[in-house]
């Protein structure tokens, strides 16, 4: 197959009107597929093409992560960057787009549930009022592009957070944050991080078991378009895969542990 335009891929891919979609991406291979045959992949446009396949009724959620919060740096809703990849920092640009709260685990969001979303004050990374929270209830669409499912997928902690798993545990942060009105105040937001006497380190010879998973249970779509894969998913269907694999597994799927005697997936 030869070189499919950018500007339409979203109309071929498994997204609907009124989807709320989790982007992961890296947009780098697709970047230099679109220049070896000629053109020029412009970030903004290739988000207008998924604004459009899910309309005013859907909701996109592109991460803009950045933990220096976690180092006592001061968070300006504005001006802290985005360290999650391209999208997320172009998204931040775009006037029809807003930022959520909180400094660890911000989202760019558009759409219908946007000015909800840009409204939570969650203290805690991965609560069930954070915008993972609305992910779940909202019965998202993960859309990884460029990258394997289980990859940089942060979803897992909410899980696990839900679940209470012994080798992550709830660590306060504080540092000044400044806010989408320009007030600056102490603050202290929550992240649930990694027990260090466990020290979870993510296992990458299990990379292709959650696509694999997902696949055999008719759940992965995927699509190959510039030598590039374009994968999407429901998300509840991460629910039931990841519970049993932390609950009868040991988490062993995604994970290796320097204490593995003392890690039962769950209390």
């Amino acid at each position: 197959m030869g070189y499919i335009d950018y500007r339409i891929i979203a109309s071929r891919l498994d997204m609907q009107r009124g989807d709320v979609l989790y982007l992961m991406t890296d947009i780098s291979r697709l970047a230099y597929e679109c220049m070896l045959a000629g053109d020029t992949f412009q970030p903004d446009v290739f988000i207008n093409t998924l604004q459009k396949a899910v309309g005013n009724t859907g909701t996109l959620l592109v991460p803009t992560y950045n933990w220096d919060f976690c180092n006592g740096i001061a968070y300006d809703h504005y001006k802290t960057s985005c360290k999650t990849g391209v999208l997320g920092k172009v998204a931040l640009t775009m006037s029809d787009f807003k930022r959520t709260k909180h400094p660890i685990y911000s989202f760019a969001v558009w759409g219908e549930a946007s000015e909800m979303l840009a409204t939570m004050d969650n203290v805690s990374s991965f609560g069930s009022d954070s915008p993972f929270g609305y992910i779940d209830s909202a019965g998202a669409k993960a859309f990884a592009l460029g990258i394997a499912p289980n990859r940089a997928f942060t979803y897992l902690h909410y899980i696990e957070q839900n679940m209470g798993v012994p080798y992550r545990e709830h660590k306060d942060f504080t540092a000044d944050y400044t806010d989408a009105q320009g007030n600056t105040s102490r603050k202290t937001y929550s992240m649930y991080v990694r027990n260090l006497a466990l020290n979870p380190q993510h296992n990458h010879a299990g990379q292709d078991w959650l696509a694999d998973t997902l696949r055999n249970l008719g759940a992965l779509k995927t699509n190959i378009y510039n030598n590039v894969e374009f994968h999407t998913f429901p998300v509840r269907a991460l629910d039931a895969i990841y519970k049993i694999e932390l609950e009868y597994n040991g988490a062993k799927n995604l994970y290796t542990f320097d204490n593995v005697a003392n890690n039962n997936a769950t209390t």
